[in-house]
Protein backbone atom coordinates (compact mmCIF):
# COMPACT_ATOMS: atom_id res chain seq x y z
CA UNK A 1 0.00 0.00 0.00
CA UNK A 2 1.48 3.58 -1.27
CA UNK A 3 1.31 6.22 1.53
CA UNK A 4 -0.07 9.63 0.18
CA UNK A 5 2.28 12.27 1.25
CA UNK A 6 -0.02 14.91 1.04
CA UNK A 7 -2.10 12.79 3.85
CA UNK A 8 1.10 12.48 6.44
CA UNK A 9 1.72 15.62 5.90
CA UNK A 10 1.29 18.94 8.62
CA UNK A 11 -1.29 21.87 7.48
CA UNK A 12 0.85 24.94 7.32
CA UNK A 13 -0.92 26.21 9.89
CA UNK A 14 0.93 23.90 12.42
CA UNK A 15 4.31 24.76 11.14
CA UNK A 16 5.42 25.51 14.78
CA UNK A 17 4.19 22.80 16.05
CA UNK A 18 5.62 20.91 13.09
CA UNK A 19 8.95 22.51 14.02
CA UNK A 20 8.74 21.27 17.64
CA UNK A 21 7.53 18.25 16.64
CA UNK A 22 10.09 17.19 14.09
CA UNK A 23 13.26 18.43 16.61
CA UNK A 24 12.05 16.78 19.26
CA UNK A 25 11.35 13.57 17.58
CA UNK A 26 15.02 13.85 15.62
CA UNK A 27 16.47 14.17 19.41
CA UNK A 28 17.49 17.84 18.87
CA UNK A 29 17.46 19.48 22.21
CA UNK A 30 14.76 22.47 21.44
CA UNK A 31 13.73 25.30 23.43
CA UNK A 32 9.81 26.14 23.24
CA UNK A 33 9.09 27.61 19.97
CA UNK A 34 8.01 30.85 20.00
CA UNK A 35 3.82 31.18 19.32
CA UNK A 36 3.94 34.62 19.15
CA UNK A 37 4.71 35.26 15.11
CA UNK A 38 2.13 35.02 12.63
CA UNK A 39 2.38 31.81 9.85
CA UNK A 40 2.78 33.38 6.92
CA UNK A 41 -0.09 32.41 3.90
CA UNK A 42 1.63 30.16 1.55
CA UNK A 43 4.00 32.54 -0.01
CA UNK A 44 7.11 32.12 -1.93
CA UNK A 45 9.99 29.67 -0.69
CA UNK A 46 11.93 32.56 0.33
CA UNK A 47 9.25 34.29 2.46
CA UNK A 48 8.73 30.82 4.07
CA UNK A 49 12.15 30.56 4.45
CA UNK A 50 12.63 33.77 6.17
CA UNK A 51 9.81 33.18 8.61
CA UNK A 52 10.76 29.40 9.21
CA UNK A 53 14.74 30.36 9.64
CA UNK A 54 13.22 33.24 12.68
CA UNK A 55 11.12 30.33 14.44
CA UNK A 56 13.95 28.50 14.29
CA UNK A 57 16.25 31.10 16.00
CA UNK A 58 13.79 31.24 19.03
CA UNK A 59 14.31 27.53 19.62
CA UNK A 60 17.92 27.57 19.20
CA UNK A 61 17.57 25.61 15.66
CA UNK A 62 19.74 26.43 12.57
CA UNK A 63 16.58 26.09 9.48
CA UNK A 64 18.73 25.72 6.16
CA UNK A 65 16.89 26.42 3.29
CA UNK A 66 17.95 24.04 -0.06
CA UNK A 67 17.13 23.85 -3.12
CA UNK A 68 17.55 21.00 -6.08
CA UNK A 69 18.23 20.23 -9.30
CA UNK A 70 15.03 18.46 -11.09
CA UNK A 71 17.43 15.54 -11.95
CA UNK A 72 18.26 15.55 -7.98
CA UNK A 73 15.36 15.68 -6.21
CA UNK A 74 14.96 12.19 -5.11
CA UNK A 75 18.36 12.05 -3.61
CA UNK A 76 17.52 15.62 -1.77
CA UNK A 77 14.32 13.70 -0.48
CA UNK A 78 16.78 10.70 0.91
CA UNK A 79 19.50 12.69 2.43
CA UNK A 80 18.32 15.67 4.02
CA UNK A 81 16.59 14.30 7.04
CA UNK A 82 15.54 15.53 9.57
CA UNK A 83 13.80 18.54 7.47
CA UNK A 84 10.86 19.96 6.08
CA UNK A 85 9.54 19.67 3.02
CA UNK A 86 6.60 21.83 1.43
CA UNK A 87 3.91 20.32 -0.36
CA UNK A 88 1.39 21.77 -2.90
CA UNK A 89 -1.64 20.15 -4.56
CA UNK A 90 -4.97 21.61 -4.77
CA UNK A 91 -4.37 24.87 -3.77
CA UNK A 92 -3.39 23.58 -0.02
CA UNK A 93 0.00 23.61 1.41
CA UNK A 94 1.64 21.40 3.99
CA UNK A 95 4.55 20.43 5.27
CA UNK A 96 6.43 16.85 5.13
CA UNK A 97 8.50 16.07 7.74
CA UNK A 98 11.23 14.03 7.20
CA UNK A 99 12.61 12.21 10.01
CA UNK A 100 15.34 9.40 8.45
CA UNK A 101 16.30 8.68 4.74
CA UNK A 102 17.54 6.11 2.31
CA UNK A 103 17.31 5.20 -0.85
CA UNK A 104 14.02 4.11 -1.66
CA UNK A 105 11.96 4.99 1.36
CA UNK A 106 12.21 7.92 4.42
CA UNK A 107 10.36 8.01 7.90
CA UNK A 108 8.31 10.80 8.11
CA UNK A 109 6.51 12.79 10.79
CA UNK A 110 2.66 12.46 10.93
CA UNK A 111 0.48 15.29 12.54
CA UNK A 112 -0.78 12.63 15.06
CA UNK A 113 2.54 12.20 15.88
CA UNK A 114 3.27 8.57 14.18
CA UNK A 115 5.96 7.61 12.09
CA UNK A 116 5.58 6.13 8.70
CA UNK A 117 7.59 4.67 6.13
CA UNK A 118 6.88 6.38 2.76
CA UNK A 119 8.32 5.80 -0.86
CA UNK A 120 11.03 8.63 -1.97
CA UNK A 121 9.07 8.61 -5.77
CA UNK A 122 5.86 9.36 -4.21
CA UNK A 123 6.98 12.11 -2.17
CA UNK A 124 9.13 13.12 -5.33
CA UNK A 125 5.60 13.29 -7.55
CA UNK A 126 3.91 15.17 -4.87
CA UNK A 127 6.87 17.73 -4.70
CA UNK A 128 7.40 18.26 -8.63
CA UNK A 129 4.34 17.86 -9.74
CA UNK A 130 3.85 22.01 -9.35
CA UNK A 131 6.39 21.87 -12.16
CA UNK A 132 5.69 19.07 -14.11
CA UNK A 133 1.63 19.66 -14.39
CA UNK A 134 2.09 22.58 -16.76
CA UNK A 135 4.26 20.61 -18.83
CA UNK A 136 1.45 17.78 -19.04
CA UNK A 137 -0.71 18.88 -22.46
CA UNK A 138 2.13 19.25 -24.58
CA UNK A 139 3.75 16.18 -23.56
CA UNK A 140 0.48 14.25 -24.13
CA UNK A 141 0.25 15.70 -27.33
CA UNK A 142 3.43 14.82 -28.33
CA UNK A 143 3.09 11.00 -27.24
CA UNK A 144 0.15 11.06 -29.68
CA UNK A 145 1.66 12.33 -32.96
CA UNK A 146 4.38 10.01 -32.16
CA UNK A 147 2.24 7.05 -31.81
CA UNK A 148 4.20 6.05 -28.75
CA UNK A 149 2.85 2.72 -27.13
CA UNK A 150 1.05 2.38 -24.78
CA UNK A 151 3.91 0.35 -22.71
CA UNK A 152 6.14 2.44 -23.54
CA UNK A 153 4.16 5.54 -23.10
CA UNK A 154 5.37 6.31 -19.25
CA UNK A 155 9.06 5.71 -19.75
CA UNK A 156 8.62 8.03 -22.49
CA UNK A 157 6.49 10.75 -21.03
CA UNK A 158 9.31 10.66 -17.70
CA UNK A 159 11.79 11.12 -20.58
CA UNK A 160 10.62 13.93 -22.05
CA UNK A 161 9.38 15.79 -19.04
CA UNK A 162 12.98 15.56 -17.39
CA UNK A 163 14.80 16.63 -20.63
CA UNK A 164 12.43 19.95 -20.61
CA UNK A 165 13.01 20.47 -16.92
CA UNK A 166 16.86 19.27 -16.79
CA UNK A 167 17.74 22.90 -15.94
CA UNK A 168 14.84 23.74 -13.37
CA UNK A 169 15.38 23.85 -9.68
CA UNK A 170 13.19 22.70 -7.14
CA UNK A 171 12.50 24.85 -4.18
CA UNK A 172 11.00 23.77 -0.90
CA UNK A 173 12.93 21.94 1.34
CA UNK A 174 14.30 22.93 5.25
CA UNK A 175 17.01 21.31 6.87
CA UNK A 176 16.67 21.17 10.41
CA UNK A 177 19.49 21.17 12.96
CA UNK A 178 21.70 22.60 15.53
CA UNK A 179 23.21 26.34 14.63
CA UNK A 180 27.16 25.91 14.57
CA UNK A 181 27.98 27.73 17.92
CA UNK A 182 25.91 25.00 20.05
CA UNK A 183 27.70 23.52 22.88
CA UNK A 184 29.76 20.00 22.64
CA UNK A 185 26.81 18.60 24.70
CA UNK A 186 24.28 19.40 22.44
CA UNK A 187 25.53 18.36 19.40
CA UNK A 188 27.02 15.17 21.17
CA UNK A 189 23.24 14.18 22.21
CA UNK A 190 22.05 14.56 18.37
Amino acid sequence: MTMDPFALAWPLEEAREALEALARASGLPVRTIDRTSTVPAAGTFDEMSQWLESLGATADLEIEPIQSGYADVSRMIGSSAPSMLRLEQGGHTRLLLLLSGGRHRVQVLAPDLSRRRVSVASIRAVLCSPIENPLAAHTEQLLNEAQVAPNRRARVRAAIIAEQLSGATVPGCWIVRLPPGASMRAQLSQ
